[in-house]
């Protein structure tokens, strides 16, 4: 009888001390959680980033997305006059040869940590529209 009084006693303070450590356990990770949530929204996870793009006009939060793209054909034209002792000559010169320029479409799109700079009609990195 004394034996298994000792073995209910023993699995008793055991299973205790199990219960403990998992209520610490479960309760800290509890208040990590809070902790995380109350801070959220509160602190800006890319200050200086942010910073930067709004100086530089740009969009934060937000990405260039390309819409749109494609290549125009196009041939060289010149018009003009040439005066040489007293003469004058008008014309225009039409070259034959054909040459094709490629164009994007940007536009900003909601994306996190991202600056957004580039909108609109471009050929390369130059602005068009």
């Amino acid at each position: 009888m004394l034996s298994c009084i000792a073995a209910v006693a023993i699995a008793t303070v055991v299973g205790k001390k199990t219960y403990e450590s998992h209520a610490y356990e479960t309760s800290s990770l509890l208040m990590q959680n809070v902790e995380a949530l109350a801070q959220e929204g509160t602190d800006e996870p890319y200050p200086a980033e942010r910073e930067k793009c709004i100086t530089e006009g740009g969009n934060w939060n937000m990405a260039s997305v390309c819409k749109q793209s494609g290549f125009e054909s196009v041939v060289c034209k010149i018009s003009g006059e040439v005066s040489f002792m007293g003469f004058s000559i008008k014309g225009s010169y039409e070259k034959g040869k054909k040459y094709s320029i490629p164009w994007a479409r940007y536009e900003c799109t909601e994306s996190a940590g991202n600056c957004c700079k580039k909108q609109g009609l471009f050929t390369g990195e130059k602005k068009l529209a």
